[in-house]
């Protein structure tokens, strides 16, 4: 038995608002995900979110207290140039 051009039209729109609406699911878990480092010394942790941007930087304790601006400097950018040791879903600190 055939089906109707209108049956097959609802069922290709059914098809597509069930696409769509996985899709969508999977770009707001996407936008969600974040990834933290800290730089070889511990001194310094970075957040950056799903679009690259830095979303949070952490100074772990109080040991940056002893450091030169310049050696701060360098913990914050080994810091921002380390692959995220951990990528997680939740909203970006």
């Amino acid at each position: 038995m055939e089906t109707s051009p209108g049956s097959r039209l609802e069922k290709v729109l059914a098809d597509f608002a069930e696409q769509y609406g996985a899709w969508s699911r999977a770009r707001e878990q996407l936008k969600a995900l974040s990834a933290t480092a800290r730089s070889r010394d511990g001194v310094v942790e970075v957040t950056v979110g799903a679009g690259g941007q830095v979303t949070r930087i952490r100074f772990v304790d109080n040991r940056f207290r002893a450091l030169t601006a310049p050696q701060l400097g360098d913990s914050v950018l080994a810091a921002l140039k380390r692959p995220g040791s951990r990528s997680r879903p939740g909203p970006s600190p």
